[in-house]
């Protein structure tokens, strides 16, 4: 008797296990699942409870080892559940951690270069000992002294840099050979060598290093928390940034959105602004630049430039560079769009009226303005086609089979100040209330021009902002952050 009851001890241990693990785990699911915010209650307790009835059933069979046939089905049942309960919680955890990592960007990154003449034999920072220098003493001061500390530990000796105002005037004097070496942000190349007679910039200097400087960003000051609490209206600086960089640097914006989001109403407003826009920015003492340039200083300061063009304040920003872009547009699936027009851009042709289009065709469709009469107009209005099927994508229910390959895509694609507990809310309000969303969109026009701009000094393409359309632009946002649902003209 007593070797019996020592071997039913021995054969319970099983259970014990099995009960022991799905508890376990059951709990972390919970924790991890109900912690994202994203799932409403009501499905938050009928999954507990649904798997709470098959934990119970899987302990109940696999409970005692004596009755064979009961203790494999039982174990068969708990495999399967700890393996759904498993990858809940590793995609509950890896959402939690998305959420974190783009929500919250704490530092800003500036690639700083040290460009020399291109017959220039030097190949090193350090067979610049002796050199003259020349930096950016207006714009990245910062990081330009930052960076020019660490050189003169290299090189052992003080380096004395003239500072210029203007990146032209920097980059003119290192040809003509009153500088020998120039310090400036990688992304200025992109805007001069726009510019007539410096198409070929890139061949006539050479870069000896690229040093990527970091500095903390400051959190915005507690008087500009974002939308009241008890107002569900909220604004978003939609910014796509032209560059393949990294997301942390510093680059011009090629799209240039404001998004009104009303969730009770299911309203969302986008209104575009294009690229050329010859504003006034918050750092120029009223000199204007086209609306692009401002994100060579930070996404801040284009921020601050349509605030001021608007008159409105805007609670965050969503911004995203075009490698991402076509990551998230292939996670989908692709996404169908409407087209005004029809057009061939590259290797790739659109029709007049729906496309389906996939990563690359949608890049290709959103940047393409030379096909058009009215050029960075078109592609504004495109933008905004090709945000309006994303938005129809991501709030139908075939996202839910792909929302695995979408939270891969979109790691590391885009950063926003939204906050974690309102995308969170937003997500779950969306899966309990469902429905169709309602977007309109609007965008402003204007003239073109060629005028002096604040960031090169010289004279270069503009366009002058049409006042018309801006003041209509103006009612129509005033209107959407009053909770009205308006149709643009």
């Amino acid at each position: 008797m007593a070797a019996r009851r020592k071997q039913r001890k021995f054969v319970f241990t099983p259970g014990y296990f099995i009960s022991g693990v799905l508890v376990v785990l059951l709990v972390a699911f919970l924790r991890v699942i109900g912690g994202t915010g994203m799932v409403p209650p009501k499905y938050l307790i009928l999954s507990f409870s649904l798997l709470l009835a098959l934990v119970a059933v899987a302990c109940y069979l696999g409970w005692d080892f004596d009755f064979r046939g009961r203790f494999w089905a039982g174990l068969a049942l708990s495999v399967v559940l700890a393996v759904v309960l498993t990858a809940g919680i590793v995609m509950g955890m890896r959402v939690q951690t998305l959420l974190d990592h783009v929500t919250t960007p704490d530092k800003k990154v500036v690639d700083l270069g040290i460009f020399v003449r291109a017959d220039d034999p030097v190949s090193s920072p350090e067979e610049l000992k002796g050199r003259s220098f020349g930096v950016l003493g207006q714009v990245e001061q910062e990081e330009t002294d930052r960076y020019m500390q660490e050189l003169e530990t290299l090189l052992q000796e003080p380096v004395s840099a003239a500072k210029y105002d203007s990146p032209l005037q920097l980059i003119d004097d290192l040809l003509n050979g009153r500088l020998d070496a120039a310090v400036f942000n990688l992304a200025y190349l992109d805007l001069v060598d726009e510019l007539e007679g410096y198409e070929d910039i890139r061949d006539r200097i050479r870069q000896v290093t690229l040093v990527t400087v970091e500095v903390p960003v400051t959190p915005a000051p507690a008087s500009t928390p974002g939308p009241a609490e008890d107002d569900p209206v909220f604004t978003v600086y939609i910014s796509g940034i032209d560059g393949y960089r990294g997301l942390e640097t510093y680059c011009r914006s090629d799209v240039n959105i404001i998004a009104v989001v009303n969730p009770e109403k299911h309203f969302v407003l986008l209104v575009s602004t294009p690229r050329d826009y010859f504003l006034p920015l918050p750092i120029s003492n009223g000199e204007r630049d086209r609306l692009t340039n401002a994100g060579l200083f930070g996404v801040d300061v284009s921020e601050g430039t349509l605030e001021m063009l608007y008159g409105i304040h805007l609670d965050y920003y969503f911004r995203l560079d075009f490698s991402g872009f076509k990551r998230i547009i292939d996670s989908l699936g692709g996404v169908t769009v409407y087209s005004e027009k029809a057009f061939t851009a590259g290797d790739y042709s659109f029709s007049e009226g729906e496309n389906t289009l996939d990563g690359e065709a949608a890049l290709m469709f959103a940047r393409e303005r030379h096909a058009f009469k009215d050029g960075d107009l078109q592609r504004g209005r495109n933008q905004m086609a090709l945000i309006k099927g994303v938005m129809k994508k991501v709030l139908s229910s075939d996202l839910l089979a792909k929302y695995m390959p979408l939270m891969s895509a979109v790691e590391g694609s885009f950063e926003t100040t939204v906050p974690p507990d309102m995308i969170a809310r937003l997500v779950q309000e969306q899966l309990d209330q469902g429905g169709d969303w309602t977007v309109e969109t609007y965008h402003v026009s204007g003239t073109d021009g060629n005028e002096t701009t604040f960031s090169v000094s010289v004279k270069d393409y503009v366009m002058f902002p049409d006042e018309d359309t801006v003041a209509v632009a103006k009612d129509l946002l005033t209107q959407a952050l009053a909770g009205q649902v308006v149709t643009p003209p």
